[in-house]
């Protein structure tokens, strides 16, 4: 899950039990299963444009 309005990325992993993993701005995230390793602050970036957000991050 990704938030809009505010740098933050939430993963729930099947192996893991559905255990919650949060990441910030700061963070890099992996998931394995499709060989993706991606800064948080790409992702948000991202979204907030969609969401129209065009705003930076940091």
């Amino acid at each position: 899950m990704v938030s809009q309005d505010t740098p933050c990325l939430r993963v729930f992993r099947r192996r893991t039990h559905w255990q919650l993993e949060s990441y910030s701005a700061e963070d890099t995230f992996k998931l394995e299963s499709v060989g993706l390793e991606m800064p948080v602050q790409k992702i948000c970036r991202r979204v907030r444009r969609e969401v129209g957000l065009d705003v930076p991050f940091l």
